[in-house]
Formats: C-alpha cells, structure tokens, sequence
C-alpha cells in the first residue's frame, strides 16, 4: 500500500509484485494465486487475491 501510494498504483504494483512469491513460500496449492498476483497490473485486484488468499489459508502454518 505504501509503495503505491508513494510511486503511483501501476508502478507501486510493478515493483512489488515481484516479492509476492517469497512472501507465500511454503504453502500448497498456492500457484493460481501467486500467478494473478505476478500479473496483475491492478492494486484493487492484488487487494481481491490476498483478501482470497486469507480466506483460503488464513490457518496455515508456514514453515520459516
């Protein structure tokens, strides 16, 4: 959030889509919402997919 509200929404996206993958690490059946985080262009989408991804393994434990 702070970087988009710090360099605009497209670029703030762009430049932090790439972490997403290393935030998730760990979690099964994750692929389908690591690939619409990496290519959407769009926060409010990024926004819908961790809101789905806190539904779907809200309960997780991750390994670290």
């Amino acid at each position: 959030q702070m970087s988009i509200e710090w360099k605009g929404e497209k670029l703030g996206v762009f430049e932090t889509r790439r972490h997403y993958t290393n935030y998730f690490k760990g979690i099964p059946h994750f692929k389908e919402y690591r690939q619409r985080m990496v290519t959407s262009d769009d926060a409010a989408d990024v926004f819908a997919v961790f809101e789905e991804v806190e539904s779907a393994f809200g309960e997780a434990t991750l390994l670290t």
